[in-house]
């Protein structure tokens, strides 16, 4: 494995001088020495290893960036395997998904710089989780009453993915990273590159994209126990192809933090056993951020942020579109930060949840039909393995905590009011013939 990576940095070292002269005189009658000092006021440097948590909650574990480099892999699932807690769905080397402790599905929750990352993975395990890795600034894994501020969905923990789309810090000068890597024996080829920017006074940007081209994953001898059995050491239908490219800013204006970001991420691959099935997955994000301190007692901060996710991703077997699903989707959070004089520490807010998610199944003789018309699938599409729905919800939540001497004492609750409607129920077939067995039928009703 070949690695190449630049950095570049402003950095400033001041170097403290400290002067001492020792003089002796001597004499017949008395020895005196005399000591003259030149006194050097030196600037404070004020050392904090508090990290700044982007969930505003006490973690579990945080994994900083130079960290998670040592360990990040190709997927989010495989690059947090092995954390104290977490393991990994191993559903090949393209899809896999965390689980943290024995807790998957919609029993976790992942977030991407604090708001809700709307996918489809929960739903199967060949659904990847659309996160870029090389873009990851920090991880913060939370579980506990903490977790319960999220939702229900929560409720096993939630992993928080931080990046710099929206610079917190006021940047004066170019930072950068960029880095190319390439594996000859397992046939892949990667680059990547994140630059942030200001001008010191309040006005930062961050622009960074990320590229991954592999072949076809090599193991030791390894069967295949599928529908066409073989045996050889490579393991089938697990080549991807990986891009994403992102960009935003933030200016400060005093104690308020006003900041923009947009996302990209698009990947292709196949799902290992299903030999002739892929994926082909895109996800844009647009997320906007109103953070100010303030100073009225109990209320010491607000923060709001609002995300716009549009997320597809098309399954083709032998290149032709079998089954689409999509997710448009937006999600608010309002977050109050309190504190009190006896030390009660918390963050009471509101968050809001709105989601479209229509699946739609093709036949051969649809498919053209419905890229023509995009807008009437319903009348020519079939019934997808999922029905269509309309999600909404509104949460309010609060979390608590207090330190007593070495003991930490939290508190957190939620209430949420849900509405999902379906344009239709399905039934599926579970028994019957062999022909017939798992055949999606429309019934009446909503």
């Amino acid at each position: 494995m070949c690695f190449f990576s630049l950095k570049m940095n402003l950095l400033r070292f001041t170097f403290p001088f400290f002067a001492l002269v020792f003089l002796n005189y001597s004499a017949d009658v008395r020895s005196e020495p005399i000591y003259l000092a030149h006194a050097i006021e030196l600037e404070a440097i004020v050392v904090d290893d508090d990290t700044i948590i982007d969930s505003g909650v006490k973690p579990f574990d945080v994994i900083e960036e130079l960290d998670f480099n040592l360990f990040k892999n190709e997927n989010i699932g495989d690059s947090l395997d092995g954390l104290l807690g977490i393991s990994s769905t191993k559903f090949g080397p393209n899809s896999s998904r965390p689980i943290i402790r024995g807790q998957d599905g919609d029993r976790i929750r992942f977030n991407e710089n604090g708001t809700l990352i709307q996918d489809w993975s929960a739903s199967s395990f060949d659904h990847a989780v659309p996160v870029d890795t090389n873009a990851i600034k920090q991880v913060e894994i939370i579980r506990g009453p903490a977790a319960i501020m999220f939702g229900g969905n929560a409720v096993g923990g939630l992993i928080n993915f931080v990046n710099n789309r929206i610079p917190r810090q006021d940047i004066e000068s170019l930072v950068g990273t960029a880095g190319a890597g390439i594996n000859l024996e397992q046939n892949e080829k990667s680059g990547f590159f994140d630059l942030s920017n200001g001008d010191g006074q309040g006005f930062s940007w961050n622009i960074g994209g990320s590229a991954f081209d592999k072949g076809t994953t090599k193991t030791p001898t390894f069967t295949d126990n599928g529908e066409d059995p073989v045996t050889g050491s490579k393991i089938r239908n697990s080549k991807a192809e990986t891009y994403s490219l992102g960009g935003g800013f933030s200016i400060r204006r005093g104690s308020r933090l006003v900041g923009f970001s947009v996302d990209n991420f698009q990947t292709e691959y196949g799902v290992p056993k299903e030999v002739n099935h892929t994926i082909d997955l895109k996800k844009t994000g647009v997320s906007f951020l109103v953070d100010e301190t303030l100073d009225l007692g109990l209320l010491q901060r607000v923060r709001a942020k609002v995300k716009y996710t549009d997320y597809q991703h098309h399954e083709l077997d032998e290149s032709v579109k079998e089954t689409t699903y999509k997710r448009d989707s937006m999600n608010a959070r309002v977050e109050l930060f309190t504190g009190t004089e006896n030390g009660l520490t918390g963050i009471t807010g509101l968050e809001i949840l709105s989601s479209k998610n229509p699946v739609i199944a093709y036949s051969e003789e649809e498919e053209e039909e419905h890229e023509e018309e995009e807008e009437g699938h319903e009348e020519h599409a079939s019934l997808g393995p999922l029905p269509s729905t309309d999600n909404r919800s509104i949460g309010l939540f609060s979390y608590q905590y207090k330190r007593i001497g070495d003991s930490l004492f939290e508190f957190g609750a939620r209430v949420d009011r849900v509405n999902v409607e379906a344009a239709h129920i399905h039934e599926i077939e579970e028994f019957g013939t062999a022909a017939s067995a798992g055949e999606v039928h429309e019934e009446d009703g909503r």
